[in-house]
């Protein structure tokens, strides 16, 4: 018998991967079927949804708030999101035949490079994660979609450039938390 590192047999790793796999599945099913766990508070309802697109560059110091709208339930919001993540995947990843730029001037982005526009533009065709985005709205939980990607920055050099879109429901009358500053 073959064993892989000093003491796990070949068998065993097989067994423990097909274990894995069945927990991450039965896991994966659990967050597509949307219900709340039946121990976690249900929140009261919410009075709207704001939503937001946020880039932010770690190695440049920087962040950019790029747009931000109430929507008054989960529906509109997403579509809210919807738009702004196919402006965000124009911009981040044109397509030749629908930009402005002549197709001469683009080019295909390395494999390893990560490529947030395609990302944006797969979760904007996704109707059946959308659903489950929704869901999780209605019953008052946050939902984002992240992708991060290399970028010039200020002249600065290439650095790591974070996108983010989010919704999140708000109660209006909900009391604010104060914010203590040490001086």
């Amino acid at each position: 018998m073959t064993a892989v590192g000093p003491s796990l047999p070949c068998e065993e790793l097989r067994l423990r991967t097909a274990l894995l796999r069945e927990a991450i599945d039965a896991h994966l099913a659990l967050l597509r079927s949307a219900v709340p766990h039946s121990s976690a508070p249900t929140p009261p309802p919410a009075d709207g949804v704001w939503c937001e697109t946020v880039v932010r560059s770690p190695d440049a110091g920087a962040e950019w708030h790029l747009g931000g709208g109430w929507s008054t339930t989960a529906a509109l919001a997403l579509g809210w999101m919807r738009g702004a993540a196919l402006r965000l995947a124009d911009a981040l990843d044109p397509r030749p035949a629908d930009g402005p730029f002549p197709p001469g001037c683009l080019r295909l982005a390395a494999p390893d490079d990560g490529n947030p526009g395609a990302v944006f533009r797969d979760w904007a065709a996704d109707a059946e994660y959308q659903a489950v985005q929704r869901a999780a709205l209605d019953a008052g939980r946050p939902v984002s979609v992240n992708s991060r990607g290399p970028d010039v920055v200020c002249g600065s050099g290439e650095v790591d450039v974070l996108y983010s879109l989010s919704a999140r429901p708000v109660r209006a009358g909900a009391p604010s938390r104060r914010v203590v500053r040490a001086l």
